[in-house]
């Protein structure tokens, strides 16, 4: 079993067994996780004004991982992160 695919991102399998796909900035923190037999995407905003309004953390959950993967890549563009490390 690998723990990463052709294309540069965890496999199911790395996400099962504990491993976490992350991206960071000095203000936005992005990851991809398994937990409980659930993917899941998250990403935190450290900047202003976000921030203060509290609204500077946002979690998605899915059921497969190609949807996980799908958003995980939307918020890499959004965010202008590299979509593979």
């Amino acid at each position: 079993m690998n723990l990463k695919n052709k294309d540069g991102f965890l496999s199911a399998y790395g996400l099962s067994c504990g491993y976490t796909e992350t991206r960071e900035s000095d203000t936005i923190s992005l990851n991809l996780f398994k937990q409980h037999g659930v993917y899941h995407v998250q990403f935190n905003r450290f900047d202003l004004p976000y921030s203060l309004r509290g609204d500077c953390k946002n979690w998605y959950s899915y059921q497969t991982l190609a949807e996980a993967k799908k958003h995980f890549v939307k918020l890499c563009r959004t965010f202008n992160f590299k979509i593979i490390n």
